[in-house]
């Protein structure tokens, strides 16, 4: 590979280093939530018999009412 000089045209491909907005969303929930749910819901769900398992999560985690429950007791 050569170095070209001062004002002669590049030709050869370049990388081009950059995030899109899918991939810095994907790597950002991976370094913030980690990859725990996303490998245990599945598991809950099948242990439980289908998705209407994770209602009393997703009440838990959402409702107003349960999060202030949550945090008086």
């Amino acid at each position: 590979m050569t170095i070209p000089r001062a004002g002669e045209p590049d030709t050869e491909p370049q990388l081009v280093r950059g995030l899109g907005l899918g991939s810095a969303t994907a790597l950002n929930m991976i370094d913030m939530i980690g990859v725990g749910p996303f490998i245990t819901i599945p598991l809950i769900v099948t242990a439980m018999g289908g998705p209407q398992a994770m209602l009393g999560w997703c009440w838990a985690r959402c409702s107003p009412s349960a999060t202030d429950w949550f945090g008086r007791n």
